[in-house]
């Protein structure tokens, strides 16, 4: 068992070269999939909850 969670814990040699990871999703807004209504009924709630909370 303890040589198996060797195999995890420490590393075999170390590698100096990048690693190879896809981050472009990162770069996706979640409200482009969103319809235009819903956007803009978002950004009224933002606008009114922002204007009730400076308000009291």
């Amino acid at each position: 068992m303890c040589d198996k969670l060797e195999e995890h814990v420490i590393p075999k040699e170390e590698d100096d070269d990048p690693m190879d990871y896809d981050s472009s999703h990162h770069f996706n807004l979640l409200i482009d999939d969103c319809d235009e209504m819903a956007q803009v009924s978002l950004l009224l709630a933002a606008v009114s909850m922002l204007a009730l909370g400076l308000s009291i």
